[in-house]
């Protein structure tokens, strides 16, 4: 991935935590960052390499279907928020990244955003259930509001890797599409796709006894990770038993994404 061009991303995101616009100039970017996006897009001069940074960026969000949050003018150098939450939630992943005892915070994060991107259906951050049931009992009588089994959970099961679910708005419970969402605070690598295959093929055999419409197959499995994925990690992700999201994935999404027309 070119990890310069989302640094750059964060950098100006930053910037705009606390006011509404600014005007870019090379004194924002770090030292380190200049040469590594001159190099990138083989372009010395700072307006150039800004300008192709910036078009990189929109494009990459227009494929993911969200609204880029910021407006760049080239001609004054004035960057202005247009999206205060996405903004304000990019900067509390990158403060959190990689930080352990930051991720349930960074979890809770997500699931504010899929409310956002999603607009429709029910999402269920499991892990605060869990942390008010402590018994097991009381915890799987909570699942069985959502269509789980009794037998869903083994004896040193906690919450099952059942991070987030969205439940969209079809159907009715326990006959009901399910998804998940599972969230993973750090960068991705062939190390960390690893690990969230092995949490997902877990928390399949917990969706497993969902009910009988839940069998393997039949739901959706994502990761989502504190990263920006691009085209470049396809050769990382094949045969996974889930589909990675980034967080470019979770801004709003575009109007013009809602209904494809044939």
């Amino acid at each position: 991935m070119p990890a310069p061009v989302f640094e750059f991303f964060e950098t100006l995101c930053s910037d705009l935590k606390d006011v509404d616009e600014f005007v870019l100039t090379d004194r924002v970017l770090s030292e380190a960052l200049v040469p590594q996006l001159q190099h990138y897009f083989q372009r010395p001069a700072f307006e150039d390499y800004v300008a192709a940074a910036i078009g990189w960026l929109q494009r990459h969000f227009a494929v993911k279907t969200s609204v880029f949050p910021f407006a760049f003018h080239p001609d004054t150098g004035i960057v202005r928020c247009q999206d205060r939450n996405y903004i304000d939630f990019i900067c509390a992943a990158r403060d959190a990244r990689g930080d352990r005892a930051r991720a349930k915070g960074f979890e809770d994060a997500i699931g504010t955003r899929l409310v956002r991107r999603l607009r429709a259906g029910n999402v269920y951050n499991v892990g605060w259930p869990r942390e008010r049931r402590r018994k097991r009992a009381e915890f799987i009588e909570y699942l069985g509001t959502l269509g789980f089994e009794d037998d869903a959970l083994r004896p040193r099961d906690k919450d099952g890797g059942l991070d987030l679910l969205w439940l969209p708005a079809l159907g009715s419970i326990p006959i009901r599409p399910i998804v998940l969402f599972q969230c993973k605070n750090g960068l991705v690598n062939p190390g960390s796709i690893r690990e969230a295959n092995n949490s997902a093929v877990f928390a399949s055999r917990v969706i497993h006894h969902h009910s009988h419409m839940r069998s393997h197959g039949v739901y959706m499995s994502f990761v989502i990770f504190n990263d920006y994925l691009d085209r470049e990690i396809e050769d990382l992700v094949a045969g996974l038993q889930y589909a990675p999201l980034g967080l470019s994935d979770l801004g709003n999404l575009a109007a013009d994404a809602d209904l494809v027309k044939l």
